[in-house]
């Protein structure tokens, strides 16, 4: 687990101990705001935890799909290995495109979507190759390569979605946690009305 997601979990966690300082208070905690009260502040706690497990669970999902993915692509190395070398040559192509395909993933949503045109070009490409009399007659099994392929071309798709879930996950919690009207800005203020008896609807 990344250092940041361990530093979001920590924000949250401290949110929690704020809502029991509040809620000790009894009487004496009794903010103008209802954005402040305390039945508010557990709400919007369950939900950063929400939004924290959806990216846990997106991220593990992302893993999974990729995994998926590798397994297929070393089928397909497999494959290639024991074909003509003339085939090898073209698959070594392959491999280096995809190989640069990677390399984009997780850099953001936008490279994540053209690395999927990249790959698109790629797969007619690999299509012609398949399709090919030249080299169907090279290899020793083209319908089983092409079988790879095609699954290859499912599960790269799903890396994609996987990557876009991620991202938009990620978006979800970090609105909601730290937009200028966000969670933790929430609980500052409610901190300041702790320890200095600041009403948090009008600290800074």
């Amino acid at each position: 687990m990344a250092v940041s997601d361990l530093s979001h979990q920590k924000n949250v966690a401290e949110v929690a101990v704020l809502i029991t300082k509040a809620k000790s208070l009894g009487e004496k905690y009794a903010p103008s705001s209802d954005a402040f009260n305390l039945s508010s502040l557990t709400k919007q706690l369950e939900t950063a935890k929400s939004r924290l497990n959806r990216v846990r669970v997106a991220e593990e999902r992302s893993v999974g799909a990729v995994e998926s993915r590798t397994e297929t692509l070393n089928a397909l190395e497999h494959l290639f290995s024991d074909s003509n070398v003339v085939v090898e040559d073209v698959a070594s192509v392959f491999i280096e495109k995809l190989n640069h395909v990677y390399e984009l993933e997780g850099k953001g949503v936008e490279q994540v979507l053209r690395s999927q045109k990249m790959y698109d070009l790629i797969a007619a490409s690999m299509n012609e190759i398949v399709n090919s009399d030249n080299v169907e007659s090279l290899l020793k099994d083209v319908k089983l390569i092409k079988a790879r392929a095609a699954e290859f071309e499912v599960r790269n798709r799903n890396v994609v979605y996987a990557r876009l879930a991620v991202e938009t996950a990620k978006k979800m919690r970090d609105d909601f946690l730290y937009d200028s009207r966000g969670l933790m800005n929430k609980a500052k203020r409610v901190k300041k009305y702790i320890e200095a008896g600041v009403d948090p609807d009008s600290a800074g």
